[in-house]
């Protein structure tokens, strides 16, 4: 299972997707199992994240980001929906 310090990312050319918040999941490698792991407001989520340019070293784990990003972990995140709100 993911651990709470790990990283969320959404790439910089993403940005422009027509949505409100951001929703975070990950699939095991082999498909067998997947987590959400929760959602942030867009716009505040492009605030308080942090922005990598392509080439820098996330200090966090040392990944060499391919794309400009924000990234945020896991343990920031609002906890995952159990109902959908409708508008």
């Amino acid at each position: 299972a993911p651990k709470n310090y790990y990283d969320c990312s959404v790439a910089n050319f993403n940005t422009r997707q027509n949505c409100n918040i951001y929703i975070f999941c990950r699939v095991h490698y082999d498909n067998s199992k997947a987590w959400v792991l929760g959602h942030y407001d867009k716009k505040k989520y492009i605030k308080d994240a942090r922005f990598l340019r392509r080439g820098e070293q996330d200090g966090d784990n040392g990944f060499i980001v391919r794309a400009d990003c924000y990234n945020m972990a896991i343990n920031r995140l609002e906890k995952p929906m159990t109902k959908p709100e409708i508008q």
